[in-house]
């Protein structure tokens, strides 16, 4: 009986726009097929968008005959599995609408990170919903206008996943009692259409948050659809039929690159004597918004805080000292018009008509200076800070992959969005990592190309082989209406006249790129590539008008 080794492995990357969706089918030579999908998801309002996503899943149904062996899901963000929502009717994903399995799913490989149960996954889960309260404080209290830049980086949470109302801001009536099942957390019912958090009027007109969970959905969807393996650094999968290894690399245990302990745990220390009531700019933020649109931080999960401690994190969120200060009540009626010698009424007038003028204590239609110019809601600026520094720490968490092929030495390196601290903390103690970075001749592309998604000393001095290949999954039209340098010039560049740290992947590659979209319409046209170089594999694209994906594969 001969022995089976592996034949060929294709990359199929699909054009669906701004997002992730590969599906891998590795072929033995007695022609048995391995099919992995690793994840499918788009950007909200892509070009491509949902309805791509329908024809994709159409496309992965025919080429595995209904059969999946592995689904991955590398990290709970809308571009990496919005799909498996948005075209759960192909997939019959969704247990409320489909009882039937559509597709059958030997094993569902998710990161140690989402095993809800860690308790290490719980203080992560708790700074990232804190994150999610603070920033969508700070869009309500921005407006449409100065909050756009943070709206659009909540789309990477999911928001405008399947309706275009206000991101995180969907309004519920304030006599709608909150689902909450045993235990005191929300039940399925609680969970909204907004990906980022939906808001509750109540009656003295504050408004509270409450953490919505459409990607936590999906990944509970995900749970179900077969035997879920949580993977660890230092994991290893084998597949000696087809002559695999899969070696874990990350995401990585080290709270540094996870967030840490939980907020409330972090605001409390601070907040004590014995600290000297330091703050740093993430909690004072924090305790900021929160105050600012009226929810109380012992809400947010973690550890709790007494009233003393948000009041004493607030106090330092604010930019001047007190005494140095006027309160909203005092700059609107600074003086009393009681008779005073010190303060006539004439100058008290002209006080309150400086703020009105000025600082928008009115309405503009009559003259009266714009809200935002205030400074009590300067601070809100740093919504977009912490923006960034929340979908950070959820591409931390990306399931990182080395697939080595056995016999050839041959790595494909799938990073899913994990950033340069990432890349700083992996390793596998079963394989020598500069080894797999060196035998590395394919590599997605983390984050569309994004500036801080590839470790560029790792490229430029252990991802040497000259076979190297890089597929990038990215909408350049989309990227460019959000002004987002997707992929970096620092990546991509192929103009050889400026430094030579400019366009690194591009030298390493030598050019061997394949852009998943380029400018011009994006969706419709043909992935950018050049097809005289000599490319170590074969390039197969979509022959139909709907140019759904183009193939990468290696034979051996």
């Amino acid at each position: 009986m001969n022995q089976k080794v592996l034949q060929s492995v294709r990359v199929r990357m699909y054009r669906q726009g701004l997002g992730d969706c590969f599906l891998l089918t590795f072929t033995n030579t007695e022609q048995e097929h391995h099919h992995m999908l690793i994840d499918c998801g788009v950007l909200p309002l892509s070009s491509g968008g949902t309805g791509r996503l329908d024809l994709i899943a159409q496309d992965i149904l025919a080429e595995t005959g209904q059969h999946l062996d592995v689904v991955v899901a590398t990290h709970e963000h809308a571009d990496h599995i919005s799909g498996f929502k948005s075209a759960s009717e192909f997939f019959g994903l969704n247990p409320e609408t489909k009882p039937a399995q559509l597709v059958q799913v030997d094993k569902v490989w998710l990161a140690w990170t989402e095993n809800k149960g860690n308790e290490q996954v719980k203080k992560i889960l708790a700074k990232t919903n804190s994150l999610a309260l603070a920033v969508t404080a700070a869009v309500q209290g921005l407006g449409p206008t100065q909050s756009q830049a943070m709206k659009d980086i909540l789309l990477f949470a999911g928001a405008f996943l399947e309706s275009d109302r206000e991101v995180g801001l969907d309004q519920v009536s304030s006599k709608e009692p909150e689902a909450i099942g045993e235990g005191g957390t929300r039940t399925d019912q609680d969970v909204q259409q907004s990906v980022s958090a939906s808001s509750d009027q109540s009656s003295q007109g504050q408004t509270k948050f409450k953490i919505a969970k459409t990607m936590a959905q999906i990944m509970d969807w995900l749970r179900g659809w077969g035997p879920v393996d949580y993977l660890e650094p230092n994991d290893v999968r084998e597949l000696p039929e087809f002559g695999i290894k899969f070696y874990i690399l990350g995401p990585s245990r080290e709270m540094r690159v996870l967030g840490g302990s939980s907020p409330n745990a972090q605001m409390s220390a601070m907040s004590q004597p014995e600290h000297g009531l330091k703050s740093n700019q993430s909690t004072a933020f924090m305790a900021a918004a929160t105050r600012f649109a009226g929810l109380e931080l012992d809400e947010v999960p973690g550890e709790g805080l007494s009233k003393a401690d948000i009041d004493a994190i607030y106090k330092l969120s604010l930019p001047f000292d007190p005494a140095r200060s006027l309160s909203l009540d005092e700059a609107k009626n600074p003086y009393p018009l009681a008779e005073d010698a010190k303060y006539p009424e004439k100058l008290q007038a002209a006080y309150r008509d400086f703020f009105l003028k000025v600082y928008g204590f009115g309405e503009e239609s009559a003259g009266h200076g714009p809200e935002w110019r205030r400074i009590d809601s300067d601070w809100l600026q740093m919504g977009e800070t912490l923006a960034l520094q929340q979908v950070s720490m959820i591409n931390n968490t990306s399931l990182v992959m080395a697939i080595e092929l056995v016999e050839t030495g041959k790595v494909l390196l799938f990073v899913g969005d994990a950033e340069e601290e990432s890349w700083q903390t992996w390793g596998n103690n079963k394989a020598n990592l500069e080894e797999l970075l060196a035998n590395t001749v394919l590599y997605k592309v983390g984050h569309h190309g994004s500036i801080n998604a590839t470790d560029q000393d790792m490229l430029n001095n252990k991802m040497t082989n000259p076979d190297l290949v890089a597929l990038i999954p990215v909408d350049m039209k989309r990227a460019a209406e959000k002004n987002w340098q997707f992929p970096a010039k620092t990546l991509y560049d192929p103009s050889t006249a400026d430094n030579n740290r400019k366009g690194a992947l591009f030298k390493q590659t030598h050019g061997r790129i394949i852009l998943n979209c380029v400018e011009e319409g994006c969706v419709n046209r043909d992935p950018n590539f050049d097809e005289d170089k000599p490319w170590p594999g074969k390039i197969a694209k979509d022959p139909t008008s709907e140019k759904l994906w183009v193939d990468y594969t290696l034979t051996f």
